[in-house]
């Protein structure tokens, strides 16, 4: 009954979000003052195409994954999954929450909702590991919750409201203030921490490692992408380009934290023989294209950051979910356990490589599109040294993504490899639905580059 109330709820707001995101392509901004009480006194929440597009995003990751979770987490050494359910829905509402307010605290107040369902979430695996890692996330996530809060007082203090829109016309006057500057610095450092951004990333890789997988689909296609939301909306939807960024050299920052994170994540993901650590490294370097391209602090630049951040989201969450199709079967996702896996599970074993593939950026795949306009968008610019550092990290992807296809598709199996069968029909669904959008995409991209173009153009 918790999995059937789960998947109901999460098609609903689904379809929800498709009426939204149909209102706002026309150029339809709805508002909602809660109780009653006009803003800046009352919480308002606010839906453009912009705030409209990461909505979709939650809502469709929700329905896809909650499908999947149905067979994996009713698995024997899976704890309680009527909790489980709860928590997804709690975390699913907070996310949500932190796309449509239009009130900083009550954004913050969404984000500890979606915090501590996830740190719950993730302590839902079976074993011992998965609690270690939550105890590093919980402390990473209460200090970058902690930053966050002091940057909304410093910014309440000056301007005497938490009403984003109000907020934006009341900082010119007071932004010569070093107590600006400062909250600009905190809520900065405080969702860069909740984006596992370079270099406050440690937390991520055994978040996403000793997770249940489709625990770390969900996140991974979610938690850090609402986190980037923020980001790109305070930065510059409130304190705007002028002040947030020309004043204080934010897009400087962001652009060589990116490059470092693309770098860094990349070749740390070659060396791993663990599928889903490789996976979280990877994910680490994506977080890091999509902030680079928001460095270029224009509607063009954020338009390439939700190009690839929807691709990744598609791609990382069918990837996640195919490796946990072989945990399913086989128990771990070690590379040497998965060698002449395509002999034994010849479904799982090709989501798997079209996942990577398109991870690369082959083409006719979601991945090609994203990358391909983001080194437009680069050469455009005239950043010539950003094009070779997106250059280097696709070939160390080249790299990792050939470790995962030689163990699958080349290896033979081990002498005393146990004989399995191909995982259920429930899981695989959710792993090709994700793989035939991200064709789709590959083939059709006009309607995502429209979006984009479209939502990136309502933040500006």
């Amino acid at each position: 009954m918790a999995w059937w109330i789960a998947q109901l709820v999460s098609l609903i707001v689904f379809f929800m979000s498709c009426r939204l995101l149909a209102m706002g392509w026309h150029g339809e901004v709805l508002t909602y003052e809660l109780g009653g009480w006009q803003p800046p006194l009352g919480i308002a929440y606010r839906l453009e195409l912009f705030n409209v597009f990461f909505v979709f995003l939650l809502t469709l990751a929700s329905s896809i994954m909650v499908f999947y979770a149905r067979f994996e987490v009713s698995y024997p050494p899976a704890r309680r999954p009527d909790l489980f359910y709860a928590l997804w829905m709690a975390c699913l509402a907070g996310m949500t929450g932190i796309a449509v307010s239009d009130d900083l605290f009550n954004i913050f107040v969404f984000l500890e909702i979606a915090s501590l369902s996830t740190y719950a979430l993730v302590a839902c695996a079976p074993g011992n590991n998965a609690v270690r890692a939550v105890w590093r996330y919980l402390l990473m996530g209460s200090i970058g919750a902690i930053f966050f809060l002091v940057g909304v007082g410093y910014l309440y203090m000056m301007t005497g409201t938490l009403n984003l829109s109000d907020m934006q016309s009341l900082l010119p006057a007071v932004s010569h203030t070093r107590t600006v500057l400062a909250a600009l610095a905190f809520i900065s450092a405080g969702i860069a921490l909740k984006a596992a951004l370079f270099p406050l990333h440690a937390w991520l890789p055994d978040v996403y490692t000793h997770a249940q997988s489709v625990t770390s689909a969900f996140l991974s296609a979610t938690s850090s992408k609402v986190a980037l939301y923020l980001l790109v909306k305070i930065v510059f939807g409130v304190f705007g380009v002028g002040l947030g960024v020309q004043q204080f050299g934010f897009d400087n920052i962001l652009m060589l934290l990116s490059a470092g994170g693309i770098l860094y994540a990349s070749a740390l993901a070659i060396k791993q023989n663990n599928c889903k650590r490789m996976l979280a490294y990877s994910s680490i370097a994506h977080i890091a294209y999509i902030t680079a391209s928001f460095s270029l602090v224009h509607a063009d630049g954020v338009k390439a950051g939700l190009i690839v951040l929807f691709s990744h989201a598609l791609i990382k969450g069918s990837l996640f979910l195919a490796l946990g199709c072989a945990v399913y079967r086989l128990g771990a996702c070690r590379l040497e356990q998965l060698n002449g896996l395509s002999r034994r599970m010849p479904w799982t074993s090709a989501a798997i490589i079209l996942g990577g593939l398109s991870l690369i950026g082959v083409p006719l795949s979601a991945g090609f599109i994203a990358k391909w306009y983001l080194f437009e968008v680069f050469i455009a610019e005239g950043s010539w040294w950003m094009v070779m550092v997106l250059v280097a990290g696709s070939l160390l992807a080249v790299a990792y993504v050939w470790r995962l296809f030689s163990a699958v598709w080349l290896h033979p199996a081990g002498r005393h490899t146990v004989p399995v069968r191909e995982a259920p029909f429930g899981l695989l669904f959710s792993v090709w639905l994700l793989i035939a959008i991200n064709v789709y995409i590959g083939v059709h991209a006009q309607p995502l580059f429209e979006l984009a173009h479209r939502a990136a153009e309502s933040l500006f």
